[in-house]
């Protein structure tokens, strides 16, 4: 509920008869008061964005100029209405903001290139008066540490507006570290305002470098198996140490239960594997095939599933983990 100016003046006389060394008076907060309201009696708006890791909280607080003869008040914020939607593809790999999950978590190394195309879905309403798109160092808010892209049109129209960005991950974003693909955003209308939204996430990926007892063991285990399928010297043989959730996923399986985060190694192979000779799974029985896709136990070195294919992963490797060559 507003509260007015002599409201206050009465609600802080009261407390300060009660405290026993007060460090301010009334009439110093009346005087503050009036500064201010001088300072800010042109502005009709400010907004504001609460700032928290990942994820930002929208408001707007107007701030209603004194007019004459009439004491100034402060009304309650404003809740940001809905914004945008985003479609989100890096690298090839596509998300949707807002989501059920919210924003997808990303994969990067030091040093890596990205291509991302952000696809803006504007609504009618309310008004989007300017956009902005960038990097923000793990929290949301004002400024951005990177602005990638910002709208060239005021306001933007309804519709999909598409922006290209390069990004190229910094020497810094090691395990630990994070950072957002994050859009800043104004509208206008019956309240103004401004908002800030995480659309991506991009992190370290998770997994110890590869020992080279792990390298060793991991390729004999994986060429010994695609001998058995007829191609003792695959093209290419490539590991990522990565959870048994997420390599389970790849390889077409199901839930995972309480295990999902234990430490598994992924490893692909491309090649011509064929069931000619073969006497074990998977390339028994089975149809010619250029893809190897084995998941090892990462403290057993026991394999836990094969699977023959003639499609390559659906997602790059450096989205699952640490990667390792092992040719």
């Amino acid at each position: 509920m507003p509260i007015d100016e002599r409201e206050l003046r009465s609600r802080l006389e009261e407390t300060a008869e009660r405290a026993q060394a007060p460090r301010f008076t009334p009439e110093d907060v009346a005087a503050r008061a009036r500064r201010i309201r001088r300072r800010r009696r042109n502005r009709a708006l400010v907004g504001a964005a609460v700032l928290v890791p990942a994820v930002a909280v929208a408001v707007a607080v107007p701030l209603l100029s004194r007019g004459k003869g009439q004491p100034a008040v402060i009304s309650s914020p404003a809740v940001a209405p809905p914004g945008p939607s985003y479609a989100v593809t890096v690298n090839g790999e596509t998300s949707v903001v807002p989501g059920p999950a919210g924003p997808r978590e990303y994969y990067v190394t030091p040093h890596e290139k990205l291509t991302i195309a952000v696809d803006v879905t504007v609504p009618a309403h309310p008004l989007i008066t300017a956009l902005r798109i960038g990097i923000s160092e793990g929290v949301l808010g004002p400024p951005l540490s990177q602005v990638l892209a910002s709208s060239a049109q005021v306001p933007l129209r309804p519709g999909v507006h598409r922006f290209v960005l390069h990004w190229t991950a910094p020497t810094g974003l090691g395990p630990g570290n994070i950072r957002l693909l994050a859009t800043q955003w104004r509208w206008a209308g019956t309240s103004q305002g401004y908002a800030s939204q995480a659309i991506a996430e991009f992190v370290a990926p998770p997994g110890r470098p590869f020992s080279a007892a792990a390298v060793g063991r991991l390729r004999s285990a994986v060429l010994q198996e695609a001998s058995s399928c007829d191609d003792p010297r695959p093209a290419s043989v490539v590991a990522v140490r990565t959870t048994l959730a997420k390599a389970t996923g790849e390889m077409g399986g199901g839930d995972t239960g309480s295990n999902s985060a234990e430490a598994v190694y992924l490893v692909v192979m491309h090649g011509n594997f064929t069931s000619r000779h073969a006497t074990t799974p998977p390339c028994v029985a089975a149809p010619p095939g250029h893809y190897f896709l084995t998941m090892i136990d990462a403290s057993t070195f026991m394999t836990i599933e094969e699977r023959l294919t003639d499609q390559p992963p659906a997602v790059r490797l450096q989205t699952l983990g640490t990667v390792r060559n092992l040719t």
